[in-house]
């Protein structure tokens, strides 16, 4: 059953065509990956999906009954505004606001007035249905499994480095319960286990997925087919990203190979037409525009798309220096409530290779901010080489 359709949407930016007759279909239950260069058009594809954008042409339709739900890309900027859990719980607006009028009427009707004793019943088996017995516990457990004990629940979620904020986002995704989820970007911030998780979960769970990634890893584990955005066009592919570039290479070389061979019998006809036009009888004349129409009547095979070029860029190298590049000693971070790490040391030599882990929020974006001068130090110090 299909559950988005798309039938030759464009959009544009004045003279700039950002998506050209775009169409294809998702059936339930299919995990897509969205894949194309920075810019091509992929979220505003997923803007034109949700109805968040109109597209300068064709049309979207999405199954009655349908559920939307995205997660989008963030930066270390985005505001909540509120607490971890409350955050959490938005996506249970209505049960929260339902709670209160059942607290209020059963005040009432304790206080002698029977009035609302139709309404509070009516309200309290809302409240069961809907899962008013559940949600603050499974709240809880899903925060809890993405890296927020319930200790750190009522901390402030602007507080939250980018990738937990991420996270967050992600809780609040899924506790909304869509029937399709798109997800930008989603393993960018995530630390190792929060990945591995959203795997397991794309990878096990019955719902309709479109993902844009560069991760070529996550897409391969998690999907099952890919939509290509290249140059304004699209074109779905059955399968994972690795099989979806073995077709891909495949059908640009039979393109290819069908295009030089038209192009081969294009060049012979023109030149079969010259001469016989050169020699200016009738019955020349006559055997010239047969060839010429046999040329109008050709489906013309396009040829095949060159490649984006890959993003190049070279570090020229600031002369002599010493073997010493950066020693940090007894380096010392922290936040209000919050310790990130305490007598960090270590020392980088010419021509080494530090590889950062640890969990979000452990403090690795501050770190670099701290070497690089955006961001003050609690204590400790760190140098420079010459």
């Amino acid at each position: 059953m299909y559950v988005i359709i798309c039938d030759g949407v464009a959009l544009s930016y004045g003279s700039d065509e950002i998506l050209h007759n775009i169409s294809f279909s998702v059936n339930a239950g299919d995990k897509v990956g969205v894949i194309g260069v920075n810019g091509a058009g992929k979220s505003s594809l997923f803007s034109i999906i949700r109805g968040e954008l109109e597209p300068t042409s064709g049309n979207v339709y999405v199954s009655n009954g349908i559920k939307i739900g995205i997660l989008e890309q963030i930066n270390d900027s985005h505001r909540f505004g509120c607490s971890i859990i409350d955050a959490a719980l938005e996506p249970f607006e209505r049960l929260i606001k339902l709670e209160s009028d059942i607290e209020l009427m059963r005040q009432k009707i304790e206080a002698g007035d029977e009035s609302v004793v139709n309404a509070y019943t009516s309200a309290h088996e809302k409240y069961i249905s809907g899962g008013g017995n559940e949600y603050l516990a499974k709240t809880k457990s899903m925060l809890a499994k993405f890296g927020f004990p319930q200790e750190e629940t009522l901390r402030e979620a602007d507080s939250l480095s980018g990738g937990q904020k991420t996270k967050l986002l992600l809780v609040k995704l899924l506790l909304s319960d869509p029937d399709v989820l798109l997800l930008d970007e989603p393993t960018n911030h995530l630390d190792t286990s929060a990945c591995e998780w959203l795997e397991d979960f794309v990878s096990a769970s019955g719902k309709t997925f479109m993902i844009i990634s560069h991760d070529r890893y996550f897409l391969d584990k998690v999907t099952d087919h890919t939509l290509e955005i290249r140059k304004g066009t699209a074109q779905m592919y059955i399968g994972n990203y690795s099989v979806f570039r073995e077709k891909r290479k495949s059908l640009e070389a039979a393109q290819l190979k069908h295009y030089q061979l038209q192009q081969k019998e294009i060049a012979r006809l023109e030149a079969f037409i010259a001469q016989q036009r050169q020699w200016n009888r009738e019955k020349n004349i006559r055997a010239a525009e047969s060839r010429q129409k046999t040329i109008d009547k050709m489906v013309k095979i396009d040829k095949p798309v060159e490649r984006e070029k890959s993003v190049t860029f070279s570090i020229s190298s600031s002369g002599s220096a010493s073997r010493d590049v950066l020693s940090v000693r007894g380096l010392t971070m922290s936040y209000p409530g919050h310790d990130l790490f305490t007598g960090l040391g270590f020392e980088l030599h010419k021509g080494d290779r530090l590889f950062i882990y640890g969990p979000n929020g452990c403090g690795k974006s501050t770190l670099l901010k701290i070497i690089t001068g955006r961001e003050t130090q609690k204590s400790g110090v760190f140098e420079l080489g010459y």
